[in-house]
């Protein structure tokens, strides 16, 4: 270790002479450097903004303090990065909660499907009252459409005048059990008096018209014999051929063809209907029209589950009398009520009550 320590103590100690020798021989003061030697190189220094760190060491420090930094920044945006993910979730939850709004406000402001139906049949009834077609009272549907209405209106207390009605008129009011069921019609008297139109008068006509009573009074007995039933709407049958024929071949005109083919149609419901098994009860007067008045007739109409069938061929004028009393009525007591129609979509009863 001595050996090692001297021999560097001897060569600094040449390194000086020799450098003094050098410039002593040279001609170069002290102090000043010298042109010929190369300066030695030295390590600038770490780049950063605003100047260099200048070493090696400066340089490491720096580049640890970088790689801080730069895990402090990428913390910082991964937080960011979060905090921006969370507002775009409640945005989200913002949108979802406005559309829910938006959906319930709708579904509170936009009536049903069942107060639709019960608008748009008040809307109707309301015009079968007050303008209908000559078919529509013929038909017997103005009557049936008033049917509830009047109901309804004694159920809340509300009466019109007392309006007594024509027993003979109710006569001839046709009836069925429900909704468009078989009606008799023009067999409720029992057949035997039918008026037929001059168009369909001959022997077909002579024969089934003394048919059809004993056909009646089978039904009414409750048994209807199958032979007789088939003849009898075969001759049918054949009397709408011959009808056909004759119009094409000019022999009728239009309005006897007309006038003949809805008293056969009549005729042909009222005799398929003999088959219905409340047939007997419409033929010994169970199931009619009765009552005194309007109310005391749909009351009776309505415990007794029947309706209004078409009036038979000439009954057309019964059928609008009696709409008419029946419109007098309704109206009258809807407004004795204060109820009034409502001609916007209703949230609940479109016959509203002021």
């Amino acid at each position: 270790m001595n050996m090692g320590f001297r021999l560097s103590r001897w060569l600094v100690v040449a390194g000086v002479v020799v450098a003094g020798s050098g410039i002593a021989g040279s001609g170069i003061a002290v102090g000043q450097t010298n042109p010929y030697v190369r300066p030695p190189a030295y390590y600038p220094g770490y780049p950063y903004p605003g100047g260099f760190y200048p070493g090696a060491i400066g340089g490491a420090y720096m580049g640890q303090a970088d790689l801080v930094r730069a895990q402090g920044e990428l913390t910082i945006m991964t937080e960011q990065s979060r905090v921006e993910r969370e507002k775009a979730n409640q945005a989200k939850l913002e949108t979802k909660r406005k559309a829910f709004d938006q959906m319930m406000y709708e579904k509170a402001n936009t009536p049903t499907l069942t107060e639709d139906l019960q608008y748009e049949a008040g809307l109707s009834t309301q015009r079968l009252i007050t303008s209908p077609m000559p078919a529509e009272i013929a038909s017997g549907k103005t009557l049936n459409a008033m049917m509830p209405m009047i109901a309804s209106l004694s159920l809340k207390g509300a009466q019109g005048p007392v309006i007594p009605l024509s027993q003979d008129q109710l006569h001839f009011l046709n009836v069925t059990v429900g909704k468009e069921g078989p009606s008799l019609g023009m067999l409720s008297d029992g057949g035997a008096r039918l008026n037929w139109p001059l168009g369909l008068q001959g022997p077909k006509q002579e024969k089934v018209a003394a048919q059809i009573p004993a056909l009646v009074s089978q039904a009414r007995t409750g048994g209807v014999d199958a032979k007789l039933y088939r003849e009898v709407t075969s001759q049918l049958t054949q009397i709408n051929e011959d009808l056909r024929k004759q119009f094409h071949k000019e022999e009728i005109d239009g309005g006897e063809f007309l006038e003949c083919r809805r008293f056969l149609d009549s005729l042909t419901q009222s005799v398929q209907a003999l088959r219905s098994p409340t047939s007997q009860r419409v033929l010994d007067g169970s199931y009619a029209a009765k009552g005194r008045t309007v109310p005391e007739l749909v009351d009776y109409m309505t415990k007794s589950g029947l309706s209004y069938a078409p009036a038979n061929p000439g009954h057309e004028a019964v059928y609008q009398a009696m709409h008419e009393q029946f419109a007098a009525y309704t109206t009258s007591a809807q407004a004795a009520a204060g109820i009034q129609v409502r001609y916007n979509p209703p949230r609940t009863d479109p016959w509203k009550v002021k």
